[in-house]
């Protein structure tokens, strides 16, 4: 690709991004709900059921509901949406690149989360006391890298939904599910069970902003592995069976 290809390409890509953020602008509500909810849940968890000990292990918590949030319900019932409604079909029948929609989308989403986490990171000192003595840019790195697998994954349920009912349905039954299987719930699980579980993007995620929000990053780098290994599958996956329209194949 040529570099005036590429500067077209994420130019298209911005407009994408910019034209899906209109979602959240139109009213002043959707805005600020989209920014602050990470700051009302960890509110909500530090008054209910985090001890004072343990505000600080909230944060890192509360931004993994964000990261499973953005993947399960923000990508998948979103696209979903678009394509029963035609949107997608539009983008396919203008200049746009697929490359340069997915991409969009994917700006999108980074963008309004990431800005929503360094508001909570914010907002977690200013009302809790929270101090966080690590690398900001490395604990956003770490979101970095599980928005991007959980937004990957994201794009392939939704490659599978074939109306915004099912999308929401199954996606509130996955993240029951997922949150079960990341570690937050004991569960009688054998050995070899929870061998498996620490082979899936799931509870990887959960430790690699653990390990980002506490600066330890002691065994954490199978982790940041298996995060990258199922990111490059979902994205393959996504390529191979995304589909366009109702009728596609």
């Amino acid at each position: 690709m040529s570099r005036t290809s590429l500067r077209t390409e994420i130019k298209n890509a911005w407009g994408v991004a910019r034209l899906e953020m209109t979602t959240y602008t139109r009213s002043i509500g959707g805005l600020l709900f989209a920014l602050f909810m990470p700051t009302g849940l960890f509110l909500l968890a530090t008054w209910l059921w985090y001890p004072e000990p343990a505000w600080g292990l909230a944060v890192p918590h509360i931004t993994t509901i964000v990261v499973l949030s953005s993947g399960l319900f923000s990508i998948g019932v979103a696209v979903t949406q678009q394509r029963l409604d035609g949107t997608l079909r539009t983008y396919l029948s203008s200049p746009l690149s697929r490359k340069a929609y997915f991409l969009g989308q994917v700006i999108d989403r980074i963008t309004v989360t990431i800005v929503g986490i360094i508001i909570l990171i914010v907002c977690a000192r200013l009302f809790r006391g929270v101090f966080f003595d690590g690398n900001i840019l490395i604990f956003l790195g770490c979101v970095l890298i599980a928005l991007i697998n959980m937004i990957l994954f994201g794009f392939l349920l939704a490659s599978r939904y074939t109306s915004v009912e099912v999308a929401g349905g199954s996606s509130s039954l996955l993240f029951i599910a997922i949150f079960m299987l990341s570690g937050y719930v004991s569960l009688p699980i054998p050995d070899w069970g929870r061998e498996v579980i620490s082979y899936l993007p799931f509870e990887p995620v959960v430790k690699l902003l653990e390990a980002g929000w506490s600066g330890n990053f002691e065994g954490s780098w199978q982790n940041l592995g298996v995060c990258l290994a199922w990111s490059a599958i979902f994205l393959l996956l996504t390529i191979r069976f995304f589909k366009w329209s109702r009728n596609d194949r």
